[in-house]
């Protein structure tokens, strides 16, 4: 993409934050994979119109928030899990969001 492109598109981009904010709570005795976020990290972005980042920097981004927020990681081998979080189906985000506002 060239820089014209990417200052044109970079409000559109899915932020992580926004992802984070928008799908995913707490549940304890569960986890939450890279790649199940990622795969739904992409899924929102769709729905929202939005363009998503490459999946290293999308888990780079969730990895260094969760962190930030306290989200417990477990790593093993190369897979990195979430624990305690889950990814809220989509009618209970929007009623979230709906109560929110």
């Amino acid at each position: 993409m060239t820089q014209a492109k990417m200052v044109r598109h970079a409000g559109r981009l899915g932020t992580v934050e926004g992802y984070m904010l928008a799908r995913v709570a707490p549940e304890v005795g569960h986890q939450l994979t890279c790649s199940d976020a990622f795969t739904d990290y992409r899924s929102w972005c769709e729905r929202e119109g939005l363009a998503p980042f490459r999946e290293t920097e999308f888990v780079r981004l969730f990895e260094v928030l969760s962190r930030e927020i306290g989200i417990p990681l477990r790593q093993r081998g190369g897979n990195l899990s979430f624990m305690d979080t889950v990814v809220r189906d989509v009618a209970s985000s929007v009623s979230t969001a709906a109560d929110a506002g």
